[in-house]
């Protein structure tokens, strides 16, 4: 089930809680409350899984639709050869708080090749106007378009937030489902990554985050 603001994940301190999980969401990244956390799964194959088939669907109905921090429309030409990063995201989550000024300083950073597209799971389209002006490097599709795109997304099976779904603009094609651990682990070589098709995660890396 999509995260809402209701049920699916509340926040407490710098954390957000699946409810009925036992884990806690940390900068995307689900962890045990044990003593010995256990590593997250591999992301190498993470776009093979089925729900991420549905990212190209989802681009296709949503990339037309997609405003500048100013809420301007964009045109087309500026997703052409680069690496999108569907960002599920919302206000009122903490986790996405501390995660969101670190992927708008990646995101100019790597302008040339890289571009945000938020998803936002806020309560009014005034949070969403809010969001983009505090991260004029960041695009959204219309809060107009929540009802609709949010019932596509669950489609996606999103669990966590933040989460970062990172896409082939050209085609949609998913690449990898953890570019917040990918941004947060391995930001000088992720976006490299990305372009072979592979996650940007290693093993090793994943110890950063611990």
């Amino acid at each position: 089930m999509l995260p809402s603001r209701t049920s699916a994940v509340y926040c407490e301190g710098s954390t957000c809680r699946l409810s009925g999980g036992s884990g806690t969401v940390c900068g995307g990244s689900t962890h045990s409350s044990q003593d010995e956390p256990t590593p997250p799964p591999p992301c190498d194959e993470s776009h093979q899984r089925r729900p991420y088939s549905q990212l190209p669907k989802f681009l296709s109905r949503y990339l037309p639709f997609v405003v500048d921090s100013a809420h301007h429309s964009v045109p087309a030409s500026l997703f052409e050869d680069k690496i999108i990063g569907v960002y599920f995201t919302a206000s009122w989550c903490q986790p996405c708080r501390m995660f969101s000024p670190q992927l708008a300083e990646f995101a100019d950073r790597h302008r040339d090749k890289f571009i945000v597209v938020v998803v936002s799971l806020d309560h009014h389209d005034a949070m969403l106007k809010t969001y983009l002006k505090k991260y004029p490097s960041f695009y959204a599709v219309p809060f107009k378009h929540q009802q609709s795109y949010i019932r596509l997304a669950e489609k996606l099976e999103i669990q966590t937030l933040p989460t970062l779904l990172v896409c082939q603009a050209n085609t949609g094609r998913p690449i990898s489902a953890c570019g917040v651990e990918a941004i947060c682990s391995n930001p000088r070589g992720c976006v490299d990554a990305w372009q072979r098709g592979k996650s940007g995660v290693r093993w090793w890396h994943w110890l950063k985050c611990w």
